[in-house]
Order: structure tokens, then sequence, then C-alpha cells
């Protein structure tokens, strides 16, 4: 069963790391009874390792992960900007929303090695 308000995560230190072989392989293998899932004296990575999963299955898991890692680097952003350390998002530096268009113009959608 999985418990708690967020997926675990592989990127976070050993335990979190074989919570998340475990969701995953309660999430995206077919199982009724935990040995479907592995042997008693197996490791949730061991497990996992030795499934196939279909294609699918490995992009939403890929997918999952993309999403904490956006948020990661969110939560990174608003530090060094709170600390007055971050560049802007838009080259131009601030101001106006027409502004911030139009740099966005110049710098991205004119750039010819695009």
């Amino acid at each position: 069963v999985l418990l708690g308000d967020r997926m675990p995560r592989p990127d976070r230190g050993v335990e979190e790391k074989q919570r998340w072989f475990r969701a995953m392989m309660i999430l995206f293998k077919l199982w009724r009874r935990l040995s479907d899932l592995k042997s008693f004296d197996e490791s949730w990575e061991s497990a996992f390792e030795r499934t196939t999963f279909c294609d699918g299955a490995l992009e939403i898991m890929a997918n999952m992960n993309v999403e904490n890692e956006c948020k990661d680097a969110k939560d990174r952003y608003e530090v060094l900007r709170k600390a007055g350390k971050a560049k802007p998002l838009l080259p131009g530096g601030g101001g106006a929303a027409t502004t911030d268009i139009e740099s966005l113009t110049n710098a991205f959608l004119r750039d010819s090695g695009l």
C-alpha cells in the first residue's frame, strides 16, 4: 500500500530509493499477493530490476521523476531570487509584460540557431 502525500523519489538516498522501487512495482506490475511482486528474501530493487515493464509504464516512471526535478529547480531558483542572486528568467531584466514578450521573441523565436 502506498501511504503519504507524495511519491518516493529514486534520487533521495537508499531508503527512499527502495520505497520508490516498491511503489513502481505496486503501480505497474500486475499482482494479487505480495509474492507476485517479489520473493520473501528479495529486495525491492532486485525485484524491480528483474521485471520487464512496458514502454508506457517506463515513460510514466520517467515523467514522475521529471516533475520532482522541476519542483527542485523551482525551489532552488526561489532561494536564489530571495537572496538577490537569481538571473532573470527572461532576457531583458523584467519590466512591462510587453517588454518581456518582445525580449522572448527576440531571444528565442528569431534565433536562427534554434
